[in-house]
């Protein structure tokens, strides 16, 4: 259907063919998303590449070995070094709290040994801040 007026005048890019990638480019290419401080909109840009592209590929090669540097979630079983005693178990842990409630109405939640000379530079801080 024909329009009038501004919009128009607007012409549009087509979308070109699909690449066919190589699981080497994937796997580099999510590598480099993994890195700390990555911008993934960037990254997709350089690439030529749609955001979501990029996190179904990361999700795809999720069982592969990460690169180096690059940390990863590890399954971990934490074995006691001394078996602990039940009475241990049930012994209550009572912690005292302490609530500042700032000009601006932020609160601040401190245990009550804290140390007063930090606090009161922290509670200053973001007094400045308000």
């Amino acid at each position: 259907m024909p329009t009038s007026g501004p919009r128009s005048a607007h012409t549009f890019k087509s979308l070109t063919a699909r690449r066919d990638w190589a699981p080497s480019e994937k796997r580099r290419i999510v590598a480099e998303m993994a890195l700390p401080g990555t911008n993934v909109s960037a990254l997709a840009r350089r690439h030529g590449v749609a955001q979501s592209q990029l996190y179904q590929w990361r999700k795809l090669f999720a069982g592969d070995a990460a690169p180096a540097g690059v940390p990863r979630f590890v399954a971990v079983t934490v074995a006691s070094a001394s078996p602990v005693q039940r009475s241990e178990l049930e012994s209550p842990i009572v912690l005292s709290r302490i609530e500042i409630e700032l000009k601006d109405g932020r609160v601040v939640r401190v245990d009550a040994d804290v140390d007063a000379g930090k606090l009161a530079a922290i509670i200053a801080a973001l007094e400045s801040k308000a």
